[in-house]
């Protein structure tokens, strides 16, 4: 009889958050040039966010680890093994997941399931640069130990 066990692991990779800035806040920014340009640094740190979801990274692992079935793989004849799927995502401007796409594709059901629970996961609140919401990008991992 098989068993399953399984872990998350979250990867929340920043690189591409801020890639979809609007143009005129860009253009407004390069014609400012502030006096003190510390200053003007803080003034963009603090008005600089990452895209969070609600409760934080600690209460997204726990919404990640309360809906997936793990036993998804089982059910449909995974083989004894180790699987860490991967998928990435959107969180848009009004904290909406979007394109949700499967990085890995090992079959059994496994990316299909992690997508189904990020899909149906709540509003994100929406990253910020320079005090405008952005579109930020996530990966998230999910590892199935598939024991025989």
């Amino acid at each position: 009889m098989k068993s399953i066990f399984f872990f998350i692991v979250t990867i929340l990779f920043s690189a591409g958050t801020f890639a979809q800035e609007n143009k005129q806040q860009n253009d407004s920014m390069i014609s400012q040039s502030p006096k003190d340009s510390s200053a003007h640094a803080n003034s963009i740190s603090a008005n600089t966010h990452e895209a969070e979801f609600p409760g934080g990274g600690a209460e997204w692992v726990a919404y990640i680890s309360r809906n997936l079935d793990s036993g998804v793989p089982v059910t449909r004849g995974a083989t004894a093994g180790t699987y860490e799927v991967t998928v990435r995502f959107v969180i848009d401007t009004s904290g909406n997941i979007k394109n949700i796409k499967a990085e890995t594709w090992f079959g059994f059901g496994m990316e299909k399931e992690l997508i189904r629970v990020i899909k149906k996961a709540p509003k994100w609140i929406p990253a910020i640069k320079n005090g405008v919401h952005v579109n930020a990008y996530r990966r998230q991992s999910a590892t199935f130990f598939i024991d025989q």
